[in-house]
């Protein structure tokens, strides 16, 4: 049985797929598989993949469309390692990351998990240096990431390597299963960090990163299970004043996601819990203000003139499982 599985789940994206493969059996950490799980491709990602030749390499078919995460709760059940590593079907790997995480996991086995940092790159695979899409997050090798967490992820989801005991990814989340997941293992228990830029996200046209009603919507449904842990969070974060600036942050981000959707009781609810929770933030006086301006003045003080309007949606609900019990 290898150490590291690698899932890639694959969905039409055969024109990256060879690099995104090569780069995981490439590694100088040679102890491992990689599972393709492709999604249902009507492009040449099947054939893409059965051409490159590597008896570490293993290419399924799901039976139905499962989106991203059920692809990867599938390669978790179809794969039996110590350590499990998520690629995105398009994105890219430097060869000494899995060797780099898997030490850093060794040394600290009370972490479940490990990310490095990494670089933006375009549909030709040029890494955008001038974009730090770590910017003003923590690089300690070993860290209480939670507080972070709690407002936004700024871990590519390619870079992770976690252990497999605990993992379970949420298969009804098509874009944030990452952050979830990330934010569950976190709680109550330190993340290591190998701070060298080893993983590459890929953003193009073919990807789901650009924002959508959809994604917006599901943004909203994490951040709201956010909200209703409340003062939970406490007991797993191991700085009270960097959790209740977390919990602050992530009531001000709704306040502008509830706009464009016109929900202003939801709006006005969000404003006052970051107040409660960060009351000399200045911006949560001025983004609660926004919450009584008329028509679509809500969205567009805060998203700019351009702001979509979205009317008539149906909230979505994601319930995070979190420990009973602060761990090691």
């Amino acid at each position: 049985m290898p150490r590291v599985s690698v899932i890639v789940p694959s969905y039409n994206h055969g024109r990256f797929l060879r690099r995104t493969l090569e780069s995981a059996l490439g590694q100088t950490f040679q102890d491992l598989e990689v599972l393709v799980l492709d999604d249902g491709s009507t492009d040449d990602s099947l054939e893409v993949a059965a051409s490159v030749r590597d008896p570490r390499l293993r290419v399924e078919t799901n039976p139905t469309n499962l989106g991203t995460y059920g692809s990867q709760q599938r390669g978790l059940e179809l794969t039996d390692s110590e350590f499990v590593a998520i690629l995105n079907s398009d994105d890219f790997w430097e060869p000494t990351k899995l060797e780099s995480q898997v030490r850093a996991l060794e040394e600290r086995p009370d972490c479940p998990y490990c990310y490095t940092l990494g670089w933006v790159a375009d549909a030709e695979g040029r890494l955008d240096h001038s974009q730090d899409v770590h910017d003003g997050w923590p690089t300690e090798r070993v860290q209480d990431l939670l507080p972070w967490l709690l407002f936004e992820n700024r871990v590519l989801a390619s870079s992770v390597l976690f252990r497999r005991e605990g993992l379970s990814f949420h298969t009804e989340c098509r874009y944030s299963g990452d952050w979830v997941v990330q934010l569950e293992l976190a709680a109550g228990r330190r993340v290591a960090c190998v701070p060298e830029r080893l993983s590459h996200w890929r953003v193009h046209g073919a990807n789901t990163f650009f924002r959508s009603r959809e994604q917006a919507l599901e943004e909203i449904a994490v951040r709201e299970a956010v909200s209703r842990v409340g003062g939970g969070w406490l007991r797993f974060g191991s700085d009270p004043h960097l959790v209740r600036i977390g919990l602050g942050q992530n009531e001000l981000n709704l306040v502008a996601l509830y706009s464009p959707f016109a929900a202003r009781w939801r709006g006005l609810g969000a404003g006052l819990r970051a107040l409660r929770w960060h009351p000399i933030k200045r911006k949560g006086y001025r983004r609660l203000a926004t919450v009584f301006l008329p028509g679509n003045l809500w969205p567009r003080a805060l998203w700019g003139g351009s702001a979509a309007v979205w009317r008539g949606a149906r909230f979505q609900r994601i319930d995070l499982r979190l420990p009973s019990t602060k761990g090691p």
